[in-house]
C-alpha cells in the first residue's frame, strides 16, 4: 500500500505545472514592449477641413495588446462667424485619453489593429482681433473614439500606420458649437518607434 501512495505521489509530482493555471482574457505576458508615435488626423469641423496634431505613447504586452494614452489638438484654423460680430472667431479644440489596441498578426509585414480612445476634451472659441472684447465660454465633452489601422513593418522598431477613427462626442454645451459638430470621421497617419 505505501508503494501504491509514493508512485501516485510521484505521478502527482511530475504533471506539468501549467496544467493548473487559471485561464484568463489576456494570458501570461511573455514579452514587453513600448513605443511613441507622432499623429496627423485629418477630419471636419465646423464643415471646415481640419487637421489635428498629436501623439501617442504606449506599453506593448506578447507584441499585440497595446495600453497607453494619447492627445490631440487642432493644428489648423476653423472659424465661426457669429451674429453682430464683425469679426470670426476661431476654435480651440483639443482632447485625450486612455487608449486601449489590438494588433492582429503582428509578425506580418502589413496586419491590421483594431483601436479605442476614451478620455475628455474642451473647446473653447477666441479672436486675435486686440479691439473686440467679446469673450465666449468654453466647455469639456467626453469623447470616444473607436477605429482601424492597417500597419506596414517597415524595419525593426519603425512601424507606420494608416488608418480611420469616429470620434463621438457628448455633454458639450456652449454658444456656436454642437456635439454634432465635433462628431466625424478622422483619416490618421501614425508613425510608431519603440520596441514591439
Amino acid at each position: 500500500m505505501k508503494k501504491l501512495m509514493l508512485i501516485a505521489l510521484l505521478i502527482l509530482a511530475c504533471v506539468p505545472a501549467h496544467a493548473a493555471e487559471d485561464r484568463t482574457l489576456v494570458g501570461a505576458i511573455h514579452h514587453h514592449g513600448a513605443f511613441a508615435a507622432p499623429v496627423l488626423k485629418g477630419t471636419e469641423i465646423l464643415g471646415q477641413f481640419s487637421l489635428l496634431a498629436g501623439g501617442r505613447v504606449a506599453w506593448v504586452a506578447n507584441h499585440q495588446f497595446c495600453l497607453g494614452i494619447g492627445g490631440y489638438g487642432l493644428a489648423s484654423n476653423v472659424t465661426q462667424d457669429f451674429e453682430g460680430e464683425d469679426v470670426s472667431a476661431l476654435l480651440s479644440f483639443g482632447y485625450g485619453g486612455v487608449e486601449v489596441e489590438y494588433i492582429f498578426f503582428p509578425r506580418h509585414m502589413f496586419h491590421f489593429t483594431l483601436y479605442t480612445l476614451i478620455g475628455a476634451g474642451g473647446a473653447d472659441f477666441f479672436t486675435r482681433e486686440e479691439d473686440s472684447d467679446r469673450e465666449w465660454d468654453g466647455d469639456a465633452f467626453f469623447v470616444i473614439e473607436p477605429g482601424f489601422n492597417v500597419e506596414f513593418n517597415i524595419r525593426d522598431g519603425w512601424r507606420i500606420d494608416f488608418g480611420y477613427t469616429y470620434r463621438f462626442v457628448s455633454d458639450l454645451r456652449m454658444e456656436g458649437l454642437s456635439n454634432k459638430d465635433l462628431r466625424d470621421v478622422a483619416a490618421n497617419l501614425t508613425l510608431r518607434l519603440g520596441k514591439f
